[in-house]
């Protein structure tokens, strides 16, 4: 069995151990392992199948799964070999420490020495990487593993080769550098986040009104037939009064011949027939107009009214009006 696989089984060994001791009751036929301690070997005994297997991977969640359940340090010296086949340096190197200062260095000296020389091997193969933001509080990822927040406490010990590190915060965009590490680099990278803009809400557009297409206006017709109106009264009204300033005229004016006398009423009558004239021109003038102007006036008229409208970050209404 490989070096690897007897301090698997060790750790196991260890592990039953404390299920096996844990309190029973006086009757020990009907008392129980306890469940929680029951579980954890379950977990750990699949991760020694999966790692026998060299599924890594799974080894370690079975690992891990076992530890949170029932800590013992025994366990950590399996997270760090699964880690370490999966080239996690800095995990590996975590969990080979833990290991020691739990209670590992105490153990046997064989098993201790192996994990001591296998830590400072990985200390080799890992760099140290001080992260700062320049905002506090960013939560902080190594290859999307979140590490931290913020100020940090110190800098970061990552495995060597390419590395992604990121920072988040609610409220800023995310960002990300990739950095490339050799063993025992130590370094420092300060990520910049930018807040985000505030989501524009919607808000109220100014309405645009334009008149609407109804064909031409009728104003000018109207004013076109008041103009005619008054121009035939007024015309009207001054060629009565100009026909009775003949009928005074003509009896003093007989055979063509008018006295020196009656030539202030043929003035008035000249001045109130020229009235007559221009007023019944003017209105004849405007009627024409304003038949001519409804006669020519064509299209159809557009529907009138308001239309609310919204669209990306803005809403309103435009229409038309009369």
């Amino acid at each position: 069995m490989s070096r690897a696989g007897r301090i698997i089984v060790a750790a196991l060994v260890a592990t039953s151990t404390i299920i096996l001791s844990a309190p029973r009751s006086s009757r020990a036929d009907d008392a129980p392992i306890n469940p929680v301690l029951r579980e954890a070997a379950s977990h750990f005994e699949r991760g020694v199948k999966l790692y026998e297997e060299l599924d890594w991977r799974a080894a370690l969640i079975e690992f891990e799964r076992a530890y949170s359940i029932a800590p013992h340090y025994a366990v950590l010296y399996n997270i760090g070999q699964s880690r370490y086949q999966l080239q996690d340096y800095a995990g590996a190197l975590s969990a080979f420490d833990q290991y020691l200062a739990l209670g590992g260095a105490q153990g046997p000296a064989d098993v201790a020495g192996r994990v001591r020389a296998t830590a400072e091997e990985l200390r080799g193969r890992v760099a140290r990487v001080l992260v700062t933001t320049n905002v506090d509080d960013a939560e902080i990822a190594v290859d999307d593993v979140v590490v931290g927040k913020t100020p940090l406490a110190s800098p970061l010990v990552v495995s060597e080769g390419r590395r992604r590190i990121g920072a988040a915060k609610p409220g800023y965009a995310s960002v990300v550098r990739t950095v490339d590490v050799a063993g025992k680099d130590s370094t420092e990278i300060t990520l910049r986040l930018a807040p985000l803009e505030p989501a524009l809400a919607p808000h109220a557009a100014v309405v645009i009104a334009k008149p609407a297409r109804r064909g031409r206006s009728a104003a000018p017709a109207i004013t076109m037939f008041g103009l005619a109106g008054a121009g035939i009264g007024v015309g009207t009204i001054f060629g009565i009064v100009a026909m009775e300033n003949k009928s005074h005229v003509d009896p003093e004016c007989p055979n063509a011949g008018c006295p020196p006398g009656a030539q202030s009423q043929i003035d008035t009558l000249k001045r109130n027939a020229v009235v007559s004239t221009i007023g019944f021109s003017i209105g004849i003038t405007g009627l024409a107009c304003g038949v001519g102007y409804v006669l020519l006036s064509t299209g159809p008229s557009e529907p009138t009214g308001v239309h609310p409208f919204v669209g990306p970050g803005v809403a309103g209404a435009a229409g038309s009006f009369w």
